[in-house]
């Protein structure tokens, strides 16, 4: 495995960068992370003390490269946005609402973001992956890619003393209901993947673990975090994990992170 295996690892490091505890530290931590993402000088401020929703920068990132894709279009609640020429799409979304962000692009399949609003200036990301390489994946590991079923990617994180988002290794993930396989990054194995692990590993990982063909419909995931975390919430709110079960939608990526304290 090669090609796809790194799609993953860039997936994951993405929306690593792209988890935001506030506007101004996430701003800077994705353009260190995107080169061509700007989204500081191009967005109105909307007062949130007087407004009901709350500004939302959104970058449609290529999984297989640490870049945009200015082709592609995000759709939130049944309108569809282009994205501009830097690949990034400017909105309003509603304060303290979960919400469900989808991207799109010629060529790629159709992500979408779990996302948990609250008052802050949200930067955040949409990782979009090619059809072409998740085809590849499904012949290397010799498991057919089911149209019928969905991709669940689940990260696990935690804030440092700095508030900027870090992987949180030993945290193991469970889904109550069957799938083909589970894909844990992991900088040190082969291809940068482990097949059939469920667990983050300790060290070198981006935090991610994929759900290949897991059905569609309400997913409930547990997540047991590595002492002395005891409590995870869903990004970026706090929306236990345990109370909110993932709509998991038929040939579609669903991405979701959850952080521990």
């Amino acid at each position: 495995m090669t090609k796809f295996p790194y799609a993953l690892v860039v997936l994951s490091a993405a929306l690593a960068a792209c988890a935001d505890k506030g506007a101004t530290d996430t701003a800077d931590t994705v353009a260190d992370s995107v080169d061509t993402v700007d989204t500081v000088d191009t967005v109105d401020t909307v007062d949130s003390e007087t407004s009901d929703t709350v500004t939302a920068n959104i970058a449609l990132l290529d999984a297989l490269s640490p870049t945009t894709v200015p082709g592609g279009s995000l759709t939130f609640n049944g309108e569809t946005l282009a994205a501009d020429a830097s690949g990034n799409v400017n909105l309003q979304l509603p304060k303290n609402s979960t919400l469900r962000l989808s991207g799109d692009a010629p060529g790629y399949m159709t992500s979408t973001l779990v996302l948990f609003t609250l008052d802050e200036t949200i930067t955040t990301g949409i990782v979009l992956l090619q059809t072409a390489a998740r085809d590849a994946l499904s012949t290397q590991l010799g498991i057919p890619y089911d149209p019928t079923k969905g991709i669940l990617a689940f990260q696990s994180y935690t804030w440092d003393e700095s508030g900027k988002a870090v992987s949180l290794g030993g945290t193991t993930v469970d889904l109550d209901v069957a799938y083909s396989i589970a894909l844990a990054t992991d900088l040190r194995a082969p291809g940068a993947l482990v097949p059939g692990n469920v667990t983050v590993s300790e060290a070198d990982s981006n935090a991610q673990i994929t759900f290949i063909n897991v059905p569609a419909g309400p997913v409930n995931v547990t997540v047991t975090p590595p002492a002395p975390y005891t409590t995870c919430t869903w990004y970026r709110g706090d929306t236990r994990v345990q109370d909110y079960a993932v709509e998991v939608v038929a040939d579609i990526i669903t991405q979701v992170f959850a952080f521990c304290e």
